[in-house]
């Protein structure tokens, strides 16, 4: 397993570029600096990935094209940059990185989604737990809650994605178990008739609403668990600099 950072991930998502940070990620885990590119190191790399030689190294072009990775045409050898180079360059410094298998970079899109969204859960949380603090509610216990609240629209706005994309992300990622989400509604004692009135007083949040076996139930937000591990991956200082 390596701790691949959070920064990588967000990059691959904004940039629709996942295909080709799986292949960067490959190549570092097989050599953290050089490999020589021969035929057999192309034919496993696209056995495992599951792609063509022709994919790879269009994959491959990309990568050299954005300086990820470096050939060097006399030994036909290919370095392989460092995350926090990368992260750097494309301005994407976060303190986090996620455990990942070499098994889950061959469905790797999944996995994508799955840590951010935990990464995002845990940013929702540590600043939860700030607020309270200044309110004066901070508790010592500083465990972490199992089923954490994210609605899907804070989502988007931490991840910096639209709503539907957000959407089809987590679903993705609960089918593969990478998270666990629970829907969470509340009865109320009006009657289903009263539906479109309600809707009509409160415009703002009428999609929440929904009659059922003749009352109105109001769903909130949703409630998500992870068992994916985010942990510290100190690649920057607090002014961005980098921490060698």
């Amino acid at each position: 397993m390596f701790n691949v950072p959070i920064g990588i991930l967000l990059y691959s998502l904004h940039q629709k570029k996942v295909n080709q940070v799986r292949v960067y990620l490959y190549l570092k885990y097989m050599a953290s600096g050089n490999i020589k590119l021969t035929d057999q190191v192309t034919e496993n790399v696209c056995s495992q990935l599951g792609c063509c030689k022709k994919t790879f190294k269009t994959h491959l072009k990309w990568l050299l094209h954005k300086k990820w990775v470096s050939f060097n045409s006399n030994t036909r050898s290919l370095h392989i940059k460092g995350y926090k180079r990368i992260a750097k360059q494309w301005h994407y410094e976060k303190n986090q990185g996620v455990g990942c298998y070499i098994e889950q970079l061959i469905n790797f899109r999944p996995f994508c989604y799955g840590a951010t969204i935990s990464w995002a859960r845990l940013q929702k949380h540590c600043k939860d737990r700030v607020s309270k603090r200044f309110k004066g509610h901070f508790s010592k216990n500083t465990h972490r809650e199992c089923m954490y609240d994210l609605p899907n629209r804070y989502l988007a706005k931490i991840l910096n994605l639209d709503y539907t994309t957000v959407s089809k992300y987590r679903t993705i990622a609960t089918i593969h178990g990478y998270i666990d989400v629970k829907h969470n509604y509340w009865r109320t004692n009006i009657p289903g008739d009263c539906l479109e009135s309600m809707k009509g007083r409160m415009p703002d949040i009428a999609g929440r609403f929904f009659a059922l076996k003749g009352f109105i139930v109001e769903q909130l937000p949703s409630t998500i668990d992870s068992p994916m591990s985010i942990k510290r991956k100190r690649l920057f200082g607090k002014n961005g600099q980098i921490v060698l």
